[in-house]
């Protein structure tokens, strides 16, 4: 992981924590679709929505157990390139860590990985926008 990408000034903590709105959860999960398609053709070549689940996962289980200086361990958080079971890995270390304090649900963890992979991922790879969301008329969602 490069910290001298955006990382470490993302991953600075907020003055109050943030409340997860799971009304919101169709929102982070097409935003997530539209990521996943607008990296593969670009920077992340080959880069699939369960790809980009596991990062997310392994990058907030990371965050919540083991960060140096604010930003995840880099050993910690290392992908597991070409690991067919990294995704069973990333969700089953997510459940493990649940409990600690402050305790969450895994409704929450989930959409909150995924939002702040979200917010990551337009931080180094779109100069801090949205992906937009392709609308069926062709357009798109974002208005930014």
């Amino acid at each position: 992981m490069n910290t001298d990408t955006g990382w470490a000034d993302y991953f600075e903590k907020p003055d109050g924590p943030y409340i997860e709105d799971l009304n919101l959860g169709g929102t982070w999960l097409l935003e997530l679709v539209a990521a996943v398609d607008f990296l593969r053709r670009g920077d992340r070549h080959g880069l699939t929505v369960w790809d980009a689940i596991e990062e997310a996962v392994r990058l907030w289980v990371a965050e919540r157990v083991s960060t140096i200086h604010g930003v995840p361990d880099p050993d910690f958080a290392e992908l597991g390139w070409a690991d067919p079971t990294a995704l069973d890995r990333a969700l089953s270390r997510m459940l493990d860590v649940l409990d600690l304090e402050p305790p969450v649900t895994a409704a929450v963890a989930m959409q909150e990985a995924i939002r702040r992979w979200l917010d990551v991922m337009a931080s180094v790879h779109n100069a801090g926008w949205i992906f937009a969301i392709p609308m069926r008329d062709g357009s798109s969602s974002s208005t930014a």
